[in-house]
């Protein structure tokens, strides 16, 4: 329901309205974002959505899907061409199926759409985009994420963090 949709008995997923507030608001984001972004979208019908959407506003080329109905191929093809610098993929869309065991740290950006409420393939998900040498803000200035230690403050989107745990540096206190 939070999603803008619900799944029938018969199994038919039935959008509320014409309009999706939520899919609104991540095109804005969208807009005010530079750099590539991997969005995290639960549902299989949200990630057709966002996929639809983001064609029209910036074009087929510039996007790319990897979710249960994305071809062994086509999943090869769009981490490639999300990693290339040079390509014209900006925007990578997953559900969990892009969660684990692949790279994506050509990411200026993660948007976390929707959730399952996994904390696994949450922590799975944030590990994806990040790259060796990335840049950390703290409350001292940025660091690079190897520097990053038990212990150590870090700025959140939510203000300041006590990483806990050295190996998943998403988890904070």
């Amino acid at each position: 329901i939070l999603c803008g949709f619900l799944v029938t008995d018969d199994r038919k997923a039935t959008a509320f309205d014409e309009s999706n507030p939520r899919l609104e608001e991540l095109m804005t984001v969208l807009d005010e974002c530079s750099g590539k972004v991997v969005i995290w979208a639960t549902y299989k019908l949200s990630v057709r959505q966002i996929v639809e959407r983001i064609t029209a506003e910036y074009g087929a080329e510039s996007v790319c899907d990897y979710y249960g109905e994305t071809s062994v191929e086509d999943r090869r093809t769009a981490i490639s061409e999300f990693q290339d610098p040079e390509s014209s993929v900006r925007f990578f869309v997953s559900n969990v199926t892009g969660a684990r065991g692949i790279t994506l740290t050509a990411a200026h950006t993660a948007i976390y759409y929707s959730f399952d409420f996994n904390l696994d393939t949450h922590l799975q998900s944030q590990d994806r985009c990040i790259a060796e040498g990335q840049p950390v803000l703290t409350p001292d200035g940025w660091r690079t994420v190897e520097s990053i230690n038990v212990g150590d403050k870090v700025v959140t989107s939510t203000g300041i963090g006590i990483v806990t745990d050295a190996w998943n540096r998403g988890s904070l206190s």
